[in-house]
């Protein structure tokens, strides 16, 4: 949900504050629980018990202890998260406030919807408009609508910023535990405020207008692992494993206002295999896949407003297949794969207005074959409805085409509210 000015000035910051003394003080509540219960029920076995059923209880408690250090590294970045955002988002209310009071002191007017207007009655402005001063005075109050125009927006920008922070740090990328459980590898990821040399922050959500700038680092060695998991609500399976050799991520992203732009580079290195299958009121599914080799990606992608656009490359050595098939409320298709060479793949898209089209080629050389058809709804709520077809089934050189069409139900509400809102302007205003 976009937030207006109205909802910027009247929100009371504080709880993110009273939540983040929650989210610390139950980390450090998931720190005592793994002392106990290491010392309490991990530590029991006196060295002669053996056998199978011993084998098992020390893998889940092994789990169990992880689950519980990474719960509390979890709820802290959460906490640390949220007293990042109370700080920043105070700032930049203060600074928009003092400047609102400066225009009011001025002898302008400041609705609650954040309007700047000047009021004159008509002596007054027979008076200013002979002087000359008239003019000055309806460029003040462009301005002014401009700058608290720029303000909302970035605030917006910044806020967009804390859920993105917050998603990842409650998102798992490995399970190195029990599967889907707590990330311990979260951290505070909110965007800094660029710096001055001098010291002073110049990208402040509500502060002086300039880029900001954010970005991370990532760099893994060799690991290796492996989870399951069995009956859950219906009926549910997972299982999966991996061996990566080596794995780096960087990201970064500049801003200003509702233009940004961002890129990724991923490197990977190792083997995958995995497999799932589900029976549940939301519908039924299975897949399994598995490859092995190395892949690289570079993306590039611009937004501003309604609209954006991105650009993507990668490149693959090795061998994969895959197959799988869905028929349900958020996810229905079906797809195989099969190949082993290299390929190079790039892929362009565009959106307007939560509507996005995308297409992707490569280039094969090896063997291979693969096919896919279907739509689904992503954990963000948007809907992909993609195919792609490709193979070299009787020359070593082939390759695939795909296309994908998505749509983001909020951004499109988002729109159309916009589009009403400037279509009945001209109308209120008269």
């Amino acid at each position: 949900m976009t937030l207006t000015y109205h909802d910027i000035m009247q929100t009371n910051l504080s709880c993110l504050s009273d939540a983040s003394r929650a989210w610390r003080k139950m980390g450090d509540k998931f720190g005592d629980l793994q002392g106990k219960y290491d010392g309490h029920v991990r530590g029991l076995s006196d060295g002669s018990w053996q056998g199978v059923a011993y084998e098992v209880y020390g893998k889940a408690s092994d789990n169990t202890h992880r689950e519980f250090g990474a719960a509390k590294t979890e709820a802290h970045a959460i906490a640390s998260i949220l007293d990042d955002a109370h700080a920043q988002l105070t700032e930049a209310k203060k600074t928009l406030s003092s400047y609102v009071e400066d225009l009011r002191d001025a002898g302008y007017t400041v609705n609650s919807h954040g309007r700047v207007s000047y009021e004159a009655g008509s002596e007054e402005k027979r008076s200013l408009v002979q002087s000359g001063s008239w003019q000055d005075v309806m460029d003040k109050v462009e301005t002014a609508n401009a700058r608290i125009k720029k303000t909302v927006a970035n605030i917006n920008a910044f806020d967009m910023g804390i859920q993105a922070a917050l998603e990842a740090a409650v998102t798992e990328k490995k399970d190195k535990g029990a599967p889907g459980g707590f990330n311990a590898e979260a951290r505070d990821v909110i965007p800094r405020p660029a710096r001055k040399k001098g010291g002073k922050s110049d990208n402040r959500p509500g502060g002086p207008e300039g880029w900001k700038a954010d970005g991370s680092f990532t760099l893994n060695g060799l690991d290796m692992g492996g989870s399951r998991s069995g009956v859950g609500y219906g009926m549910e399976g997972m299982a999966k494993g991996y061996m990566d050799l080596a794995h780096m991520t960087a990201e970064g992203s500049v801003s200003k206002g509702d233009v940004k732009l961002s890129g990724i580079m991923d490197v990977y290195g190792g083997a995958r295999g995995s497999a799932s299958y589900g029976a549940t009121e939301q519908g039924v599914w299975g897949e399994a896949e598995v490859s092995a080799g190395s892949r690289g990606t570079v993306e590039g992608r611009m937004e501003s407003g309604h609209f954006g656009a991105y650009a993507r490359g990668s490149q693959f050595a090795g061998a994969e297949a895959g197959v799988n098939a869905a028929v349900g409320r958020d996810k229905t298709g079906a797809g195989m794969k099969a190949f082993a060479g290299q390929k190079q793949t790039a892929a362009i898209g565009a959106e307007a207005g939560g509507i996005g089209v995308g297409g992707k080629l490569e280039t094969w050389e090896g063997e291979g074959v693969e096919g896919f058809v279907g739509w689904e709804k992503d954990e963000h709520g948007r809907w992909h409805f993609g195919a792609r077809a490709g193979g070299t089934p009787i020359v070593p050189v082939g390759g695939l085409a795909g296309l994908e069409i998505t749509v983001d139900p909020g951004k499109v509400a988002d729109t159309v509210k916009d589009i009403a809102g400037a279509v009945s302007s001209p109308f209120r205003n008269h």
